[in-house]
């Protein structure tokens, strides 16, 4: 059935059947598609079992299945009115769950980018370069990699290195939280710098388990060698002045006072919330470098995994949905295996069955907007 959606069609009360939504006139088929999905998605029918796996793209050409999905963990990752991206995550490393054609996409670009890696180490420049500087070689190589990969998506990055042994990192997650995983990684590329927690942070309970777990410092906890970094040398002037200390003319004099001070956590209490600061406390076992740097990347795998799936999810289904035969379309390419229709005008039979591989990220834009037609 096609219904045309001239001003107003949709209000946003019930009609006794379905709750409706407001759609303005200047919506675009996807746009409409994305809102009307919410009321019109029955999730018992666009999910099928195939075999062992399960079909997640059924009315859509490019067919995309996941593994090791119960029915449960269907309702829960893929409830369009109310998707937890980091339960999803939990979910997918808990579970194992995975998908032959993200694998598949994975092993090639893998296979390729271990050939590239190969050529650079072997190469003489290469080997002139000192540890540091071959670090930073490979990371920037990595990046020029996944920029011009043939079918590029931005989560490639962080799934050309699969995490190593996944059931220690479950321990590790049921030992501190997902969530306090989720600020860790935030965080620690913040190592060593003291950071005032915001009024409404998003992750204030972390910061309370993170520093009960003693993996973070806070308040007075933190030396005040860190925190009088916050404060501005004319601050720390200002502040000692009442106590009749001469003009400072840097922060080693100021510290060199406040350490021979015991309210010197006081003191700067009034440039700055102590209470609100934390930091990384390198002192943990958790923080030890390399034991840090794998539940990183293992975290940013799995994230990037999960991304992957709902980026292709979400492709294929706008696609089953939002194009019709009213409009001309602009064609914007993500990747080189469409790029020779980039910014090409396109009817919908013209237009390339997206998505094109895990993660395509390619998108229409439509040109004639004088009457907005929607199937549904």
């Amino acid at each position: 059935m096609i219904k045309k959606i001239k001003n107003k069609i949709f209000n946003g009360k019930s009609n006794g059947k379905e709750k409706l939504i407001s759609i303005s006139k200047d919506d675009s088929p996807l746009d409409i598609a994305k809102n009307i999905r919410k009321i019109k998605y029955d999730i018992s029918k666009y999910f099928k079992i195939d075999k062992d796996k399960v079909l997640i793209t059924p009315f859509c050409d490019y067919k995309f299945h996941l593994q090791s999905l119960s029915l449960e963990n269907i309702k829960t990752m893929f409830d369009l009115a109310n998707i937890n991206h980091l339960q999803n995550v939990n979910l997918i490393i808990k579970n194992n769950i995975t998908s032959p054609e993200v694998e598949k996409y994975l092993n090639k670009a893998k296979h390729q980018f271990e050939q590239r890696t190969n050529q650079s180490i072997e190469s003489e420049a290469f080997k002139q370069l000192d540890t540091d500087s071959k670090k930073d070689f490979l990371q920037i190589d990595k990046s020029n990699f996944v920029r011009h990969y043939i079918e590029f998506s931005p989560q490639l990055y962080h799934l050309l290195e699969p995490p190593v042994n996944n059931d220690k990192f479950i321990e590790i997650i049921n030992e501190i939280g997902i969530n306090n995983i989720e600020c860790f990684v935030h965080y620690y590329k913040k190592l060593g710098e003291v950071k005032i927690k915001k009024k409404k942070d998003k992750w204030s309970d972390s910061f309370n388990d993170l520093t009960e777990k003693e993996i973070f410092l806070r308040g007075e906890d933190i030396p005040i060698s860190e925190l009088i970094d916050l404060v501005s040398l004319s601050d720390l002037n200002y502040i000692l002045l009442a106590f009749k200390h001469k003009e400072l003319v840097n922060k080693k004099e100021a510290l060199a006072i406040l350490k021979n001070r015991s309210d010197s956590y006081d003191i700067l209490s009034q440039k700055i919330p102590i209470e609100d600061c934390f930091m990384i406390n390198i002192e943990n076992k958790l923080n030890n470098k390399l034991k840090a740097e794998w539940i990183i990347n293992s975290f940013l795998y799995y994230e990037a995994y999960e991304d992957i799936i709902f980026k292709t999810f979400d492709k294929a289904f706008d696609y089953s949905m939002g194009y019709t035969d009213k409009f001309f379309y602009e064609f914007n390419s993500c990747c080189r295996k469409s790029a020779h229709l980039d910014k090409e005008e396109l009817s919908v039979d013209e237009i390339p069955k997206l998505p094109l591989h895990p993660g395509c990220s390619c998108w229409c834009e439509v040109k004639n907007k004088d009457e907005l037609v929607m199937k549904f």
